[in-house]
Parts: structure tokens; sequence; C-alpha cells
């Protein structure tokens, strides 16, 4: 992947022709894709797995949940010079755009020994979630096209930090499970399933073909809610706040969304 346009387009491909998953109690349980992302050819791994209930699951090698993943980049953040939320967020805007990590987050001869081991190990983390945030998760999910930029635009801009966008909803509220996670909707607990659901409910007729578990209607339900949270307040932070929109003009607010989405993705 060498340029932000393809990243909407890959996800859709994968979507809509699925690739073949092994079958669960198999021995050959697992199989992996290799993805090149930027133009220096960064090698990201993704296995194709099934989990018992036969849902197809794509894991992305070197991330695990989303509360880590916000530890993880914290800490490798504080060892690589003590670069702040909003850097990080740039540098993979930097990466998506350009194919290319800024200067930033490049390793310096003048730096000792550690600091550049940690920004080769940040360097590594952010490509792998640059791929899971617009690629996977979009795969799952076509609505995280959009989510996905509007998080890291928050970040990037200091409206945002990774531990709210990753690791800020508590997993029980009122004595209910709601799924945990963060802003960024995907990153909740259970969210593959209630895209799953999304997915059934919109058009039972094809759904078996993507055979498996589906989440309940409260998680699709949460999931909906998170995304609508995020529009909204991208939407004042960036949009209303920033000057280019007015609160009250429903189209050019729908306008905007499309203009800025576009932006991102270079498509304009």
């Amino acid at each position: 992947m060498t340029g932000p346009e393809y990243l909407p387009a890959a996800a859709m491909h994968y979507r809509n022709a699925p690739r073949p998953h092994p079958q669960p109690g198999k021995k050959a349980s697992v199989s992996y894709e290799k993805i090149r992302i930027g133009s220096e050819s960064t090698i990201v791994s993704e296995a194709q797995k099934q989990s018992p209930g036969g849902v197809p699951w794509e894991e992305v090698a070197g991330v695990r949940t989303y509360p880590a993943i916000s530890k993880e980049l914290e800490i490798l953040a504080q060892g690589s010079g003590g670069l702040s939320n909003a850097q990080l967020a740039q540098g993979m805007q930097e990466l998506i755009q350009t194919g290319k990590l800024p200067d930033v987050l490049a390793t310096k001869p003048e730096e000792d020994l550690n600091t550049r081991k940690q920004k080769k190990k940040l360097q590594k983390k952010l490509t792998r979630l640059s791929w899971l945030m617009f690629g996977t998760e979009s795969e799952r999910n076509p609505a995280t096209i959009a989510t996905a930029p509007m998080t890291l635009e928050l970040i990037a801009k200091g409206k945002m930090d990774w531990k709210e966008a990753f690791d800020s909803k508590p997993q029980i509220e009122d004595g209910k499970f709601v799924g945990s996670g963060g802003a960024f909707p995907m990153s909740m607990e259970d969210a593959v399933l209630a895209s799953r659901r999304f997915d059934r409910d919109a058009d039972p007729q094809t759904f078996p073909k993507r055979p498996g578990e589906v989440g309940t209607a409260e998680k699709a339900n949460e999931l909906r809610q998170r995304e609508v949270d995020l529009v909204v307040r991208w939407v004042n932070e960036i949009g209303i706040q920033g000057g280019e929109i007015n609160a009250n003009d429903e189209q050019a607010i729908k306008q905007f969304i499309v203009k800025k989405i576009g932006e991102f993705y270079m498509l304009h």
C-alpha cells in the first residue's frame, strides 16, 4: 500500500472477496498474509483464523488489545525522547498519506542506543496500528473508513489522547457489561461481532455467506452509539469550533464530512 486511497479500496476488496480462513479444528488452523505498507515497503503480517464459533478472524501481528496498544504507545513514546500523543498521530497521518515516517520518528546518530531502539519499535508499532485501524477494522466495519481518520485527527490536534481513544470506557456500567475500549468505536470489546450484527440485520438473505456468531442487539447498539458520538464530537471540535462550518447548517455539515474524509484519503 503506497497511497492513502488504497486503504479503503483494499478494505472493501477484502470485505467483498473474503480471504480463505482455515477451518477450526484442522491442523493448519492459521494462514498468514503479508501486506507491504508505505514506500519503504514495511511488512505487516496478518493472520487469518476462525473462532470456535466459526467467525472468520483477522489478527495483525505485533498488536494486542486496544488498551494494551495505548499503554505500549505511551511507554515507547517516552523512550523515544518524550514524543507527545499528537506527534504520534501526526506521524501516522504522514505515514498513511506519504508512505514515509516523519523525521520526528526517525533515528538519529547522536541519539543513545536505547532511544534508537525504542524509536525502531515505535515505527513498527505505528505501521501495524495503521493497518489495523485503516485496513483490518475497515474491512470488518466500513464505517471505520470514516471513524479511523476522525479519531486520528482528534489526537493529532491535541483534542484526544491514545488512552481516551482506546482505553477510557468502563467495563461495568450500572451493573451491566457495555464493551470497554475507548472512543474509537472498533476498540470496543466484541466490536467485530457487533459489526456482524449490522451485516445480518441489513441484509439477512446474503448474510449466511459469512457464517459465524453475531453480537447481541445491545452490543450492536453500543457500537452504533459510539460511532455517532465520535462523529458528533469530531464535527464539533474540528468543524464548528474550527470555524469551518455552521452548527445549524445540516447540509454544510454533511458536505464537510465527505470533503474531509476525501481529503484524508487524497481522493480529491
